[in-house]
């Protein structure tokens, strides 16, 4: 099936603004300009900012100005899709970035969280055979958010490619048990503290090039 004309407009913003093209806060050129730079009427450009509006990615001042939203903060869930449906290779530094954020922002919700459970309950499972994929998938699918395993299980492949690399990391792995020793000990602040360096060195690792994330 063919795109209609404000799909195919609506798509080519999308994906600047995916891939860091068009920033947070910054105006689109005026329906005018942007109807002669496509090649289309401005009823179309003018229908396309309007589903971008409706995905969270634009904010509209009537008969002012279009401004680039925080898609991380205001993205809708229609955003999902054509987020998945970019081919992994094109996902920019930036996604990849807050894709590690969110990993680490949900480790960091479960972890504290610990604090309520009993001792017995506060077991993090991890061992090398099991892979980095499914201990990060356990995590997700705890944290109660369905929408987080489902990302996970999409950019399955990418993240397995980099588990391997990190759980061969001696530091990265020991670093891994130093927490989970902290948490089954009760030692949750400790846990807490160790989580931002643990995610520096994966950070270096998975975007900083010295392995291929794809």
């Amino acid at each position: 099936m063919s795109l209609s004309a404000e799909s195919i407009v609506e798509n080519n913003i999308i994906d600047k603004i995916l891939e860091g093209k068009l920033k947070p806060f910054e105006k689109l050129k005026p329906e005018r300009e942007l109807a002669e730079e496509m090649g289309y009427s401005r009823p179309v450009i003018h229908k396309a900012i309007i589903r971008l509006e409706d995905k969270g990615l634009v904010r509209i001042k009537p008969r002012k100005w279009v401004e680039v939203t925080d898609y991380r903060v205001h993205g809708k869930l229609s955003l999902l899709e054509p987020i998945l449906a970019k081919s992994k290779k094109e996902i920019s530094f930036e996604l990849n970035t807050d894709m590690l954020s969110f990993i680490k922002d949900n480790f960091k919700s479960i972890v504290s969280c610990f604090r309520l459970k009993a001792k017995e309950d506060s077991i993090i499972i991890l061992n090398s055979q099991q892979g980095y994929f499914n201990w990060l998938h356990d995590y997700a699918i705890r944290s109660g958010n369905i929408i987080y395993p489902m990302l996970m299980n999409e950019f399955e492949v990418g993240i397995k490619n980099a588990a391997k690399a990190l759980i061969d990391n001696k530091d990265i792995e020991q670093s891994i048990f130093t927490i989970e020793l902290a948490v089954v000990k009760g030692e949750i602040d400790l846990a807490l503290e160790l989580i931002d360096p643990l995610f520096d060195k994966i950070l270096e690792c998975w975007i900083g090039g010295k392995l291929c994330l794809i």
